[in-house]
């Protein structure tokens, strides 16, 4: 599970499009199988930055989630949504 990540494009002056992911792990007491569920929480900000007049003007789109992760057979379940970096 990649942990953190930034991607993004600028022009070098304003304009661009970037971005952002933190997630934490957190040991649940529950257990499912013999193994500790993991919670992972993700808080994401999608930036976008572009000239308006002779203003560089930046938006944020924040977004939280939360995924729970249990032991199945021989190894924890990941959920498609957390494997690999940026979606």
């Amino acid at each position: 599970i990649t942990v953190n990540d930034f991607t993004g494009e600028w022009d070098t002056n304003c304009a661009g499009e970037f971005e952002e992911f933190n997630r934490i792990l957190i040991v649940l007491p529950h257990k499912t199988n013999g193994f500790a569920d993991l919670l992972v929480k993700e808080t994401r900000a999608k930036k976008k930055s572009q000239p308006i007049g002779t203003e560089c003007i930046e938006s944020v789109i924040p977004e939280t989630k939360q995924y729970t992760l249990k032991f199945e057979k021989d190894s924890y379940t990941i959920p498609k949504e957390l494997q690999g970096g940026s979606e």
